[in-house]
């Protein structure tokens, strides 16, 4: 067996962000190398010296206020001529910038060997990824995501990264926190910097080219015209990555079409243009003078929290809930209001371009104290141009969001009850009635490749087989070796795989894998079954024959 290759190690300085004149900047490098590495000889110092300022570089212009970071992330493959282009161009025409180069700023230079233009584009990439994830920083600035695709030295990548972050973690714990925290919160999770897979990418492809095909085109919002785009998938197969993407993206389309938007309705002010001056984009959008919107929908406050904390970061938003919201607030927003504020459910009211909806299985489809209407997609669809909505009906946990069988079979299609292969169902679209007033175009994908469970396919296909069809077969091999029983030792495993014959065996085995401290967020492990998916149990009645108030219950 061949050994694996340590790559090198990476050379980082923390130098002040300014424009250094003349050497400044290289005798600047030397002396924060010698202050660091007091060991390093001068040829050595000179070595790595160029390696920052020849090769290709990552940078992380950083800023401290009231005890929050503001983190602009970069490549490039001149950090002299980048850091002038930033100070001296992008302050004046660029608001992030301008307001990142005031007061004490510092950045972070970021070196390696190995460094070639993808690698630093994925090193980049993942910066923004962990940082969107750090609760000591409140913006993050980056124009996009950039993961690249097959490259040399791919293989490199993620001990490269690791290297270069717990250098960073030594240098500035709050800033960078250890790796395990970051992967395990719930902001990365669905942070919209992850890697997609192929499939992915050419569903987020086709969702793009259907949203551009929309804004292009002359339909108003009214429920004859509306676009429903449907992401089918099991748990774990990265809806929720690739709606998070779609969010971001869309976003930063819809805002460089405003600010043309903006720039032309100023331009007519000025210099009384005609309409039929608009190209063809401005003239079959919606209107000139309103914005074009895009929200995200999601029926979980806890979730809701996690995109707003991502959209604000991101500055897609100024403050939370303009773009993030739960669907009563979405339907409330876009509708008309009695005197009392409320919005009447029957009565839409003004129109947003794009409606993101993550877990849409979870939205009710039956009134309740907070809702009066009788199923909450179909009043997003009458408010929507275009809705993009996650959905696995095995994900339902309510009654009050439980489809009729009729309708939801007419909603997914046979592509999903069939399970057919991904290359057959892509893109299944058809001109649908929901009901006597609602009909929409559908466009339907699903993703089915497991991304949660590390697990080979023969676990995968039991499990299947257990939860859609209560078959229990023979127990497969799990990961190339014997399946373990819940008695088996399993250190050094990737993937897991018990079954149990006492649920006290369970109960006993969760308890002490959620004990763990060697990784997660707040040094806790992560287990499902103690609570939901990243955030502590909690529970508003408390057990009065209990000291410390839990209930305790045996199965």
């Amino acid at each position: 067996m061949m050994k694996a290759i340590v790559p090198p190690k990476s050379i980082i300085v923390d130098l002040p962000y300014k424009v250094f004149k003349d050497n400044e900047l290289e005798r600047s490098i030397n002396e924060n190398l010698k202050y660091k590495r007091s060991d390093l000889d001068n040829q050595t110092i000179q070595v790595l010296n160029h390696y920052l300022l020849k090769f290709p570089t990552v940078y992380i212009v950083h800023k401290k206020e009231y005890e929050k970071y503001t983190v602009y992330v970069g490549e490039t493959n001149n950090i002299e001529a980048r850091t002038k282009q930033h100070l001296n161009t992008d302050t004046k025409n660029r608001d992030d910038w301008e307001k990142l180069s005031e007061g004490e700023v510092k950045q972070y230079i970021i070196a390696n060997k190995h460094f070639n233009k993808s690698l630093t584009l994925d090193v980049e990439n993942r910066f923004m990824q962990y940082l969107l994830s750090v609760d000591s920083i409140d913006k993050v600035n980056n124009r996009r995501p950039n993961p690249q695709g097959e490259y040399y030295p791919e293989e490199e990548f993620e001990r490269i990264f690791s290297e270069i972050w717990v250098q960073l973690h030594d240098m500035d714990p709050v800033l960078f926190p250890e790796e395990g925290i970051i992967r395990d919160s719930a902001l990365f999770k669905a942070s919209p910097f992850h890697k997609l897979t192929s499939k992915q990418q050419h569903i987020e492809e086709a969702v793009i080219q259907i949203v551009n095909g929309v804004l292009k085109s002359k339909n108003k919002c009214d429920s004859d015209s509306s676009t429903l785009i449907l992401l089918e998938g099991d748990a774990g197969t990265g809806k929720t990555v690739l709606l998070s993407d779609l969010f971001y993206k869309i976003c930063n389309r819809l805002k460089s079409i405003n600010n043309r938007l903006q720039q032309y309705n100023e331009d007519i002010e000025e210099e009384n243009y005609e309409e039929e001056d608009l190209d063809y984009e401005y003239k079959q959008s919606s209107i000139i003078k309103n914005k074009k919107t895009a929200c995200i929908i999601v029926n979980h406050k806890e979730q809701v929290n996690v995109y707003n904390q991502i959209a604000t970061k991101l500055r897609l938003q100024k403050s939370n809930d303009e773009l993030v919201m739960l669907p009563s607030q979405f339907i409330n927003r876009f509708s008309e209001q009695t005197e009392q504020g409320r919005g009447i459910i029957d009565k839409p009211k003004r129109c947003c371009d794009v409606a993101l909806i993550d877990e849409a299985h979870l939205l009710n489809t039956q009134a309740n104290q907070a809702y009066s209407g009788s199923n909450m997609l179909y009043d997003i669809l009458r408010r929507s141009r275009i809705v993009i909505a996650a959905f696995d009906p095995n994900q339902i946990l309510q009654s009050n969001q439980r489809w009729n069988s009729e309708k939801l079979e007419k909603l997914l299609g046979a592509c999903y009850r069939d399970k057919k292969s991904s290359d057959n169902n892509t893109n299944n679209a058809e001109t649908l009635s929901l009901n006597d007033s609602i009909s929409v175009n559908v466009h339907r994908f699903i993703l089915e490749k497991q991304m949660r469970m590390n697990a080979n396919e023969d676990v995968l296909k039991w499990i299947k087989n257990f939860v859609y069809n209560g078959c229990i077969d023979t127990l497969p091999l799990c990961n190339n070796a014997e399946t373990k029983d819940a008695d088996s030792d399993t250190e050094n495993k990737t993937f897991d795989f018990k079954v149990f014959d006492s649920p006290i065996k369970l109960f006993n085995d969760i308890k002490t894998k959620s004990e763990e401290k060697a990784s997660g967020c707040n040094g806790h492990g992560l287990s499902r079954l103690v609570a939901t998916y990243d955030w502590e149990y909690k529970s508003n009645k408390n057990n009065p024959n209990a000291v410390n108030g839990t209930w305790n219950v045996d199965l």
